[in-house]
């Protein structure tokens, strides 16, 4: 039963080395910064539709704009 208790304390010392706070700190970071794309590309795809629903804008690469 030694053995396990040596691993069980080699485990809590590894365990007890890690920056929780930077880990989650990372964590909230790319979930920030995921958020903000997600809702800038929301945004941007809006206004494009807007753009084009009330001003009458080219809708392929080939039209022009009258």
């Amino acid at each position: 039963m030694t053995d396990l208790e040596g691993c069980f304390e080699c485990c809590i010392k590894c365990l007890g080395g890690i920056p929780y706070a930077s880990l989650i700190a990372t964590i909230l970071l790319y979930a920030g910064v995921a958020l903000f794309c997600g809702c800038g590309h929301e945004a941007l795809s809006g206004t494009v539709n807007i753009l084009q629903t009330y001003f009458e804008m080219a809708r392929t690469a080939g039209d022009t704009l009258d």
